[in-house]
């Protein structure tokens, strides 16, 4: 396992445009840029298989779940340290 306790991970893909605001949000903080500071970042996106008779028949929320579940378990294998969920999808009811 990688020591990559300094990496920003960005669990998207469940609204492509939501994970590059939010890259965009840690590139752009004023912070960041007022001491020339370089982050790290991996975006890794979620895949929702909108075709499946699970999404159809109403379990939308615990295929959501899952995936993004799949994505940090995959940020956590990486040993990335903090992760955003860039996802109104993962809002919903």
């Amino acid at each position: 396992m990688n020591n990559n306790k300094n990496i920003i991970g960005i669990v998207g893909g469940l609204g492509h445009h939501a994970g590059i605001d939010l890259y965009k949000k840690i590139i752009g903080h004023p912070g960041i840029n007022d001491v020339h500071i370089y982050l790290s970042v991996a975006l890794l996106s979620a895949s929702l298989p909108e075709e499946t008779g699970a999404f159809r028949s109403g379990k939308k929320n615990s295929m959501v779940a899952m995936s993004i579940f799949k994505v940090l378990k995959k940020m956590d294998l990486m040993g990335i340290g903090v992760a955003g969920i860039a996802c109104n999808e993962a809002h919903s009811p």
